[in-house]
């Protein structure tokens, strides 16, 4: 399990800094004055809305948080890469999700890639049709978009035993 962790936690820094190397900033000035707290409660809006699509089953919500190229890395599954992978992974498990909820816990990063951790909660059906309450610890990697909004570039996630 400890190597599993390894292995997705170096691809997730691989991914971070391929993502780094290939974006251009909009200028110095602007990195080098940027403060990731002032994005906090864009960010924080941007995982409720998340967690809106997923409770509402609305596919259109899910999808626009991602990023066309984005790269989900579900905890023992495989990696999804593209925005319609991950839009048709979050489909194929709505019939079973009940709640979600994220709590950030840091908010590190420059203007044009920002790095999010922190807690998470869903609640689920289980194979019996009862609900069940799973605890997660995750990263998402939000990448600034031409439009000046932030969306999700790489997301993973780690059960929490």
């Amino acid at each position: 399990m400890k190597l599993h962790a390894l292995i997705i936690t170096v691809e997730l820094c691989v991914l971070f800094f391929l993502a780094t190397f290939n974006f251009t900033p909009a200028s110095p000035h602007d990195s080098i004055n940027f403060n990731p707290e002032s994005v906090r409660a864009t960010i924080i809006e941007n995982g409720k809305q998340w967690s809106k699509g997923l409770k509402n089953k609305d596919l259109e919500l899910l999808s626009a948080i991602y990023d066309k190229d984005a790269h989900y890395l579900p905890d023992g599954e495989k990696a999804l890469h593209g925005n319609s992978d991950i839009t048709e992974y979050w489909k194929a498990s709505m019939n079973y999700l009940i709640d979600i909820q994220l709590e950030v816990e840091t908010l590190e990063g420059g203007k044009e890639l920002l790095c999010e951790t922190g807690k998470g909660t869903v609640v689920l059906l289980n194979q019996k049709g009862e609900p069940e309450t799973i605890k997660y610890k995750y990263v998402n990697i939000w990448k600034l978009q031409k439009d000046g909004t932030y969306k999700v570039l790489i997301d993973t996630y780690n059960d929490i035993k």
